[in-house]
Parts: C-alpha cells; structure tokens; sequence
C-alpha cells in the first residue's frame, strides 16, 4: 500500500498519540466525526485516512498534520529498529 500508511509508521504514531491522550477510539472518533472502526482501521494501517480526517485528528491530538504524517516529529522520539535507538 503506498501513501499514509507506508509514511514513517502512520497507523502506529496514531495510535501513539491517542494514547498520550488518554482517550479510546470512540472518544477522539466522536470529536473528529468519524466512526470508531473507522479510526480503528487506520490504527491498523486497514484504511487511509481522508486529508479532511487528518487535519481533524491532528487538531484534536494537538499536533499539525506534518507532526501526525511523521514528516516532522518534534513531540516524540520514536526508536527506529534499524537505527539501534
């Protein structure tokens, strides 16, 4: 699959970020409008998301959508397996 999904690990930052939250699916869901397997399917990397879904999540997560794409992560460090970090 290419696009969000094979961007720097989009379904697992996601759901990273949800965490940091500390909200459920249906909770962030509910205030992005969207259905909760809806969300749990990009968290699995089943579904891409639409950009009006992305810019919904990252303004509820309080991050930009760069930050959430993984092509600027200035609000984590993510360990890379290859990099030994």
């Amino acid at each position: 699959m290419t696009g969000v999904n094979s961007a720097a690990g989009f379904p697992q930052r996601l759901r990273a970020l949800r965490k940091r939250k500390r909200v459920s699916g249906r909770v962030m869901a509910d205030f992005c409008q969207l259905s909760k397997s809806a969300v749990a399917r990009y968290e699995r990397g089943e579904q891409e998301p639409t950009a009006s879904a992305i810019c919904r999540m990252a303004d509820y997560l309080g991050v930009s959508t760069d930050e959430l794409l993984g092509f600027k992560e200035n609000f984590w460090s993510v360990p890379d397996a290859g990099r030994g970090g």
